[in-house]
């Protein structure tokens, strides 16, 4: 008890300090007595100041310590003193090493716990004391609802960065503690890229796919059409032993192929007809031989292709002597045997040319 700021008592963490530690200590001008006088109060984190030098510390670092104190009034209500308590940090140390390391070394991340003003309380040992100031969020207004944001932290490096800050606890408002978690920008969204890259990957193959299967039924599709048109070329070209196939693969391809017979059908024949009455035309009908129709059209394009040519052309005449004779003697049907013998003669004369 701090009786009058003359006397304490005072505890590091469980363990009670040796008694008469502080005795004689004025300690009326240090917060622990002037703010515990008033109403309960917390303290926030602090060094030693009269304890650094009396208490053991084989580590050497420096010792810290949460200040808890409360008025001591009698039953009327009189001001007795102030009983205190020091909290060492140690605690805080213990729980981020038991609780915090393990989940820290499976997710890569880092937790830190800041106080009010951004100085690093908990967290990596190279951060302890620092100030987090620079921090966007951290030097921004207080918040209540935890948010993240990618931060470039003091050693340059970005993070993805989480802030929480703590409320307080009914009548007591809180010290104001910020939690802080920082995870590497490369890790955090690894998994994300991981993702990415496996819908990528995922898109690439449907789309090959999907290529193939819509090649291959285009394909499909397109071959009867393909055959009917390779039909209709070969016809075009003069080969007319090639007939439209019939495509059975679909109704409408089967009409289409049916039409396509019956229209080549009905120009063939149209075809025929019209050979058979240009040969009709010019050949004389007794002989078998062109006729003087047949000669005129030949005469007007074999004469400009011998002169381009720069070749002769020789027209021989024939003349039958006594024709008429035999027709008025012997009959019609006679010259028209003569006529018959004497085609036979000149064909076969004209083949052994």
């Amino acid at each position: 008890m701090l009786s009058r700021g003359s006397v304490s008592l005072t505890q590091q963490g469980q363990c009670r300090l040796p008694r008469g530690i502080l005795e004689g200590q004025s300690i009326a001008a240090r917060p622990v007595f002037l703010e515990g006088r008033q109403s309960l109060w917390v303290g926030d984190v602090h060094e030693a100041v009269l304890l650094a030098q009396l208490l053991p510390n084989p580590s050497g670092e420096a010792l810290k310590f949460v200040d808890i104190a409360t008025p001591v009034h009698d039953s009327q209500g009189e001001f007795l003193g102030v009983l205190a308590v020091h909290l060492s940090w140690e605690w805080a140390e213990y729980i981020q090493q038991s609780m915090f390391s393990p989940a820290q070394q499976r997710q890569d991340t880092e937790l830190l716990l800041l106080s009010a003003d951004g100085t690093v309380l908990l967290g990596p040992e190279a951060l302890i004391g620092q100030s987090l100031n620079s921090l966007k969020h951290i030097a921004g207004p207080t918040r209540t609802s935890p948010q993240w944001a990618i931060e470039t932290w003091p050693d340059g490096e970005r993070y993805v960065t989480g802030y929480a800050w703590s409320s307080g606890f009914e009548d007591f408002p809180g010290l104001g503690w910020i939690a802080v978690s920082r995870k590497p920008v490369t890790s955090a969204f690894a998994p994300v890229e991981e993702l990415q890259t496996a819908i990528m990957a995922i898109g690439i193959v449907l789309a090959l796919l999907s290529a193939i299967i819509g090649w291959l039924t285009a394909s499909r599709m397109a071959a009867p059409l393909t055959r009917l048109a390779r039909a209709a070329d070969q016809m075009h070209d003069g080969e007319h032993n090639n007939f439209i196939p019939l495509e059975s693969g679909s109704p409408e391809l089967k009409r289409l192929s049916t039409s396509m017979r019956d229209m080549v059908s009905r120009l063939l024949e149209q075809r025929s007809t019209i050979n058979r009455l240009e040969d009709l035309a010019n050949t004389d009908p007794l002989t078998g031989l062109p006729n003087r129709a047949f000669l005129t059209q030949y005469l007007q394009l074999a004469i400009p292709e011998a002169q381009r040519n720069h070749q002769s052309m020789v027209v021989i005449y024939i003349d039958l002597d006594c024709f008429k004779q035999v027709n008025d003697e012997l009959g019609h049907h006679a010259g028209d045997l003569l006529l018959i013998e004497i085609t036979q003669r000149l064909k076969k004369c004209t083949a052994q040319w």
